[in-house]
């Protein structure tokens, strides 16, 4: 894989404090939190909206399959099963869990995606 672009900076980005899978990682890439529409009453509640532009599912379970292959994510099962999967079977991606590798997270944080990040004002 060369350099990162967006979507795979964010997928790493999902697994920068501990291991996620699919459907965590999913809803860190392609949802925003909002509380915007929420009475007075509800203050402090939120809901998950769309993020506008995000990948479908089945473009972040491809990634995710490319950064493995390409040595940025580690990969195990799933609760109760610390076993590596089947790797040459990409179904494991429904299943497994995910974190970086060192080098993943050296090409996370070296990304230029990192900048940008760091330069957005808060929401």
């Amino acid at each position: 894989m060369q350099g990162l672009d967006k979507t795979a900076w964010e997928i790493l980005n999902a697994t920068a404090d501990d291991w996620e899978n699919l459907e965590q990682i999913y809803h860190l890439v392609c949802f925003d939190f909002s509380a915007e529409d929420y009475a007075a009453g509800e203050k402090g509640a939120y809901y998950m909206r769309p993020a506008k532009g995000a990948p479908l599912l089945e473009e972040i379970a491809d990634r995710i399959c490319e950064l493995v292959e390409s040595g940025l994510f580690e990969v195990r099962g799933g609760p109760g099963n610390r076993s590596m999967p089947d790797l040459s079977d990409r179904s494991y991606v429904w299943r497994a869990w995910f974190r970086m590798t060192p080098v993943g997270r050296s090409t996370w944080a070296s990304s230029e995606h990192a900048t940008l990040v760091e330069q957005e004002e808060p929401r």
